[in-house]
């Protein structure tokens, strides 16, 4: 639970470079890794800044079992849908404890790559 129960965060945009239209859908949506770039801001500001992070499958993970694998901002759903991935985010969100904004990116940025980071993501 965030450290202030004032501080919240919300949702803003989501998008991937896999699926550039709204309604695309991967091939297979049970055997995917699908980068989805997160826009977060406080409520009530337009403001946001933004989240790379992967959406994979268990039988996208199956089938590179046999390969070095070190993952880093990775999320496993089931199966790749914006509902699966809203649904992960939200809860994500809500359990990233924050006093502020600064706070949050830094919590946050354990899960995904922020636009502002000097480190960059093994992806």
């Amino acid at each position: 639970m965030p450290d202030d129960p004032a501080f919240r965060v919300e949702l803003k945009s989501l998008s991937s470079r896999h699926l550039p239209g709204p309604d695309e859908k991967p091939d297979d949506p049970a055997d995917c890794r699908i980068e989805v770039t997160v826009g977060i801001g406080e409520p009530g500001d337009d403001a946001r800044d933004d989240f790379d992070l992967w959406f994979v499958t268990p039988t996208w993970l199956a089938r590179h079992a046999d390969e070095p694998l070190v993952p880093e901002y990775y999320v496993v759903i089931n199966t790749f849908t914006w509902a699966a991935v809203e649904a992960a985010l939200s809860g994500l969100l809500e359990a990233v404890p924050a006093a502020d904004w600064d706070e949050f990116t830094q919590e946050f940025g354990r899960y995904a790559h922020w636009e502002f980071s000097e480190r960059r993501p093994r992806f």
